[in-house]
């Protein structure tokens, strides 16, 4: 459950980390990067090109969540090769984790397992059902299958998409999203999905807030 008075004090510390506060909260309008900061999102993983490339992106967001959050936050850079990440990627990556607890010393062989995905879904956060739904779906396919099945989930039952689960192409699914659910009802995912949106809200009236002073 999410403290209103408490979120919108980290969404402000957030926005006042730079002078040129409108940037950073545009490059912060990430529905997963949101969850983790203003939420209750154990761990996130963004990914890098280059060690280079993984260093900076460490750096600039360990500052931001270590400010936002007013706690310890640990990164970790793991290089995703295609021994390592198995289905999860087709060339050489780095991924850097940041979480709100110690992580494992062992990531990298947590992640080079078998059973790569359900560790991955258990080390971000997502409910045990859709780690399970997302497991029978995927096989070889990575992201394409679940996104596919849940987008005829939400045709059948004439929902919207909350979840913000793109489907550009097998290559690119879901990268901004919170997550894929194992349905657009899941009551587990609802929870997630509500706490969300109380945060986007928030983070609305924030840089609202924040463009009304900029313009004076």
């Amino acid at each position: 459950m999410i403290n209103q008075s408490v979120l919108e004090l980290k969404i402000k510390r957030t926005t006042q980390i730079y002078s040129s506060l409108i940037c950073v909260i545009e490059s912060l309008n990430i529905p997963y990067i949101q969850w983790f900061i203003f939420g209750d999102k154990p761990s996130i993983s963004v990914e890098a090109k280059s060690l280079e490339e993984a260093y900076q992106l460490e750096t600039m967001l360990y500052i931001i969540f270590r400010y936002a959050l007013q706690t310890k936050i640990y990164s970790h850079i793991l290089e995703m090769s295609k021994e390592t990440s198995g289905t999860l990627k087709n060339s050489d990556s780095y991924k850097i984790f940041f979480s709100k607890k110690r992580i494992k010393k062992n990531l990298s062989k947590v992640v080079g397992e078998k059973n790569t995905i359900a560790n991955l879904g258990k080390i971000y956060g997502y409910p045990e059902c859709c780690i399970k739904k997302y497991l029978e779906d995927a096989k070889d396919t990575g992201s394409f299958e679940p996104a596919i099945r849940y987008r005829l989930q939400c045709k059948r039952l004439n929902v919207q998409d909350r979840f913000f689960v793109s489907l550009a192409d097998q290559e690119n699914v879901g990268a901004l999203g919170l997550f894929i659910p194992c349905s657009p009802k899941c009551p587990e995912a609802l929870k997630i999905l509500k706490q969300y949106e109380k945060i986007q809200k928030a983070v609305i009236e924030r840089t609202r807030i924040t463009q009304k002073d900029h313009a004076r």
